[in-house]
């Protein structure tokens, strides 16, 4: 069976702000890395992805499938081309950093790809090549920098 709409799926879900959606699609032991500067679990993920939606609420991935391949232990790995989009709009609140009130800028980062590790219709692995990490790129977005 195809891995590609639970990823499809995970990333609708963040669209849309559907936290129970996400939550359905990912793994309880789940592993989301390079989206803030420490791979993160399910709770944590989640919590991230309210965060950007409450700040830009017109995220957008611009996701575009680029393919699925098996993995060993039948897990899948599902491959896609993004281009995060949005408007900073609301208060970006992340724990350990000061509210950061709405710009109104409109960010438009660089075409990155993410993976997604599936194995039995649940995401068990997230991986960005962002780098530092996703939370810097958009400070940097903004125009901020992340504190040391």
């Amino acid at each position: 069976m195809s891995a590609t709409p639970s990823a499809r799926a995970a990333i609708a879900a963040w669209e849309s702000n559907d936290v129970e959606k996400l939550s359905s699609c990912l793994a309880e032991n789940v592993v989301c890395r390079n989206l803030l500067p420490q791979p993160i679990g399910k709770a944590s993920s989640l919590r991230f992805m309210q965060a950007m939606m409450r700040a830009i609420p017109d995220w957008s991935f611009q996701a575009s499938f680029l393919n699925e391949h098996p993995t060993r232990n039948q897990r899948t790995q599902v491959h896609f081309a993004i281009q995060i989009s949005g408007t900073h709009t609301g208060d970006l609140f992340i724990a350990e950093l000061p509210v950061i009130p709405p710009t109104g800028i409109r960010i438009a980062l660089p075409l990155h790809h993410m993976d997604f590790t599936v194995k039995d219709e649940l995401i068990e692995e997230i991986d960005l090549d962002s780098r530092p990490h996703l939370l810097a790129e958009v400070l940097a977005a903004l125009g901020m920098e992340m504190p040391l």
